[in-house]
């Protein structure tokens, strides 16, 4: 197997689903942490940054870039997206969900903090997300990540710089 490399910014923003991904398909990684302007300019001109956008996961061969397909495509090579048309968009239901829920930090930081919400479609939403978080978190390869080192700190100024400095914000 070829080696897979994330390459992101040392936080979790939209690289955290995907880190979780790989540990959950049981895909060892590396990464690459992006902290200078030039870092994403050098992606850029290579050719490697489809719609010059992160982040950019080298898999099996190919420069993935959109979370939601490096996630899809992890999830098929790790026998994790159902076995059938029914099971897929279930998984695809989680997944668009988590990123309604989360938008700059991990998909379970915000279980709790929205459970108050008076509308029945977002307390639902949230129950079924605690409910899955649950199951997903006692599997062996999702605690290890959850308690690892590859989980990163929640988004902090120091990531918030990061990102404005390597995308010239």
């Amino acid at each position: 197997m070829s080696q897979v490399t994330l390459h992101y910014f040392d936080g979790r923003g939209k690289g955290e689903i995907i880190r979780f991904m790989l540990s959950a398909a049981g895909i060892k990684f590396n990464e690459v942490f992006l902290t200078k302007r030039e870092e994403m300019v050098k992606l850029i001109t290579d050719g490697l940054l489809d719609f010059n956008q992160l982040p950019l996961l080298d898999i099996d061969g190919l420069r993935l870039v959109q979370t939601g397909a490096i996630v899809r495509y992890i999830a098929r090579r790790g026998g994790l997206y159902g076995k059938d048309d029914k099971e897929a968009a279930v998984v695809d239901k989680f997944f668009e969900g988590q990123r309604i829920s989360t938008t700059t930090t991990s998909p379970w930081e915000h279980l709790h903090i929205n459970s108050a919400r008076k509308n029945n479609g977002i307390k639902c939403f949230h129950v079924c997300l605690q409910q899955f978080y649950k199951t997903v978190s006692s599997l062996p390869n999702i605690s290890a990540f959850l308690k690892g080192p590859q989980r990163k700190r929640a988004n902090d100024e120091r990531y918030v710089a990061d990102v404005k400095r390597v995308l010239a914000w």
